[in-house]
């Protein structure tokens, strides 16, 4: 599997398990109930050789596991399992991946989820003071189990996406397009990635040499590049893709989809915004006129050899549309937004 849809597999298992959640809030209480058990039981053990004691030590020790007994009826048990199934799922999606070796203490933790569901069925069932108990010691060991995995799996998504190497002060930009590429195909998109990025440093007056584009992570079939550059520069390209992304889908008609962006000037200013931008980044653009207008050519041919001809592109997690046949499919396999020219989710899911 690719490690981008690896990953991704990764991020919502978890977040179901660090997330909050019916099933990790009713852990949580049941973990303060055992607390308060403790110290119960510890009177009582320390109050045997002295009758009055004992006695007080006992009732007080009953109460509690009434109290406990109280809670666990108030709470509503539909969502608690609701999060039990839906954690499942995500672990066996994991599974399915084949990645099973790295994370062996999933399948311990399946199985723990298991088991509490099985005891916490049977508390349902009489409420007796073992059953009880039997609940407070099977959610204390699957909320060990659950944070032992939470860190596991954070550490190998950190391993996925190269996040050990030190990039602070830089800007993330992170590329993936779904379909299957030729050799020449990735070394095209490459050098239009990098054409790009020289172009805004030359644009911005940032020196390349003291901030290069640096590669975190590149990955073949579906096409995944991960790169970090100076953050203006990275926030600047950002701004482009999607302006690129926005002009593709609102020009793509079901007769054929649009290919690349014009060559005209005019258009490319008018979808690049360039002048705005540059305002807005504090630079006097007066005398940038003629160099505004050859960065537009420059910054659009490479845009053409970057992400023309796309149908859904992947950018720093957000997923853009292009091409309108496969927008329902891109609704159905992704979670991620849907961003494509301004136009809500909620909005072009209903078309």
């Amino acid at each position: 599997m690719n490690s981008h849809f690896l990953a991704n597999i990764l991020v919502d298992l978890h977040q179901s398990l660090t997330q909050d959640n019916p099933l990790l809030e009713f852990i949580s209480q049941i973990k303060m109930f055992d607390e308060g058990l403790k110290e119960s039981r510890q009177t009582f053990l320390n109050s045997k050789n002295n009758p009055t004691d004992l006695i007080s030590s006992i009732n007080s020790y009953c109460n509690k596991i009434e109290t406990v007994r109280r809670k666990i009826k108030e709470i509503r048990q539909q969502p608690i399992f609701k999060a039990t199934i839906k954690l499942c799922e995500d672990i066996q999606k994991y599974e399915k991946s084949k990645e099973t070796q790295e994370l062996r203490s999933l399948d311990l933790l399946k199985k723990e989820i298991e088991l509490f569901e099985e005891v916490y069925q049977n508390v349902l069932q009489d409420y007796t003071d073992d059953s009880i108990l039997s609940l407070i010691e099977s959610s204390i060991s699957l909320k060990k189990l659950i944070n032992v995995s939470a860190e596991a799996i954070r550490s190998v998504i950190l391993n996925l996406h190269n996040e050990y190497i030190d990039y602070e002060g830089l800007g993330e930009l992170s590329l993936f397009f779904e379909s299957n590429y030729l050799y020449r195909d990735f070394i095209s998109k490459a050098v239009a990635l990098q054409k790009i990025y020289s172009e805004l440093c030359s644009l911005l007056s940032v020196s390349e040499s003291d901030f290069p584009l640096r590669i975190s992570k590149i990955e073949s079939g579906s096409l995944w590049i991960k790169v970090f550059g100076e953050t203006k520069i990275i926030e600047f390209f950002l701004s482009l893709i999607k302006d690129t992304c926005a002009y593709f889908y609102r020009n793509y008609t079901t007769e054929g989809k649009i290919e690349a962006l014009p060559r005209k000037i005019e258009t490319l200013e008018s979808v690049f915004n360039l002048e705005q931008k540059l305002k807005g980044a504090g630079i006097d653009t007066k005398d940038l006129q003629d160099v505004i207008q050859r960065s537009a050519f420059t910054l659009g041919e490479n845009l053409n050899d970057l992400i023309g001809g796309e149908a859904i592109i992947d950018i720093n997690g957000d997923c853009f549309l292009i091409e309108h046949s496969k927008q329902q499919r891109s609704l159905v396999e992704r979670k991620t937004p849907l961003l494509s020219s301004g136009i809500p989710q909620s909005d072009v899911s209903e078309t």
